[in-house]
């Protein structure tokens, strides 16, 4: 029986999914993957911090119709799951995660309707495509708060970037990759509030300009204000709205560009985003990580307190956090 994520077939073994899991999580969870006909027993990733001596946990991969393929159980702690939860929980995260994962990870196939399958929604929000473009003849003229973050005049021109009077806001009006107008988002000039529409789906904030100038060296930050900050001091850049989602991942995987230098703020979060990226990010481009202070982002340091950062290649990265990769940087 096959592992289905809405209308497509996934086409791996539970076994070959569990050993691409363990190599993403840097072989710190299931030392053990052992196939058993109706079942794959592994070391439980959640009691003895992974490391039981005897693996206790089961993956059904049978054909018993009353027991779904990749129910998960362990007979030491009792944990249980589906599949896709239990991938979610090996990585902090919840089911649709898992989902995620999968999807963008492993071929598929499609699954004619006629074969009248539930389908099993990757995300249970109903999204609208875009804002109206006309609103943002609303949102003209400079503000001081642009100059006290350190963007330049040339670049609040460059993006569009705008005030809207009534919010008494910073605009930034945001383009897909395509270059098709998307939504605005704001930055009060007066408290720590910023407004992004729910119901939109974010892309990656200036990746419309990375590709319609053939641009293969970027930059990678949070916040458009980092972003922005960035283009001031002559560097490409793109932002996430965050610490990225698995959308933005895949637009990343297939733009073409070959060399990132992740800049994420230098807080958990930001090391959690890092780790996500250096995770899903084509292997065969050149991957590094702008080491920023404890607690700062970009737009909080100089420009030459930025470039003097110390500059740390993915691999390193990787060795430098490993303890607090394992133990989710608590």
């Amino acid at each position: 029986m096959d592992i289905r994520v809405g209308n497509k077939i996934i086409i791996a073994s539970i076994y070959d999914i569990l050993v691409k899991l363990r190599a993403e999580k840097n072989n710190s969870i299931l030392r053990d993957i052992i196939d058993r006909q109706d079942n794959v027993t592994i070391t439980c990733p959640f009691h003895k911090d992974g490391k039981e001596n005897r693996p206790s946990c089961n993956i059904y991969q049978g054909t018993q119709k009353n027991i779904p393929v990749g129910t998960v159980s362990c007979f030491t702690c009792h944990y249980t799951n589906n599949f896709f939860g239990f991938i979610g929980d090996c990585f902090d995260e919840d089911e649709n995660f898992g989902k995620e994962w999968l999807r963008t990870r492993f071929d598929t196939a499609f699954v004619e309707e006629s074969f009248k399958l539930p389908e099993i929604v990757l995300d249970d929000k109903k999204y609208e495509l875009r804002e109206d473009e006309s609103d943002l003849k609303n949102y003209v003229g400079y503000h001081d708060y642009m100059w006290k973050r350190k963007l330049t005049k040339d670049v609040v021109d460059k993006f569009g970037v705008g005030y809207d009077k009534k919010m008494n806001a910073i605009t930034f009006p945001v383009y897909d990759d395509k270059h098709r107008y998307v939504m605005t988002t704001k930055r009060s000039t007066v408290n720590k509030n910023f407004y992004i529409p729910k119901l939109i789906k974010k892309p990656v904030y200036l990746l419309y300009y990375i590709l319609e100038n053939n641009i293969t060296d970027v930059y990678v930050c949070e916040s458009q204000i980092n972003t922005l900050y960035l283009y001031t001091m002559g560097l490409n850049a793109i932002g996430l709205f965050g610490t990225g989602s698995y959308d933005q991942y895949a637009l990343l995987r297939k733009s073409g560009i070959r060399s990132y230098h992740i800049a994420l703020d230098g807080d958990k979060a930001g090391k959690k985003g890092t780790l996500r990226l250096i995770q899903n990010l084509p292997k065969d481009c050149f991957v590094d990580i702008v080491e920023l202070p404890d607690g700062k982002d970009a737009n909080d340091l100089s420009k030459d307190e930025f470039l003097s950062l110390n500059r740390i290649d993915s691999y390193s990265w990787l060795n430098k956090y490993k303890h607090d990769i394992e133990n989710n940087f608590e």
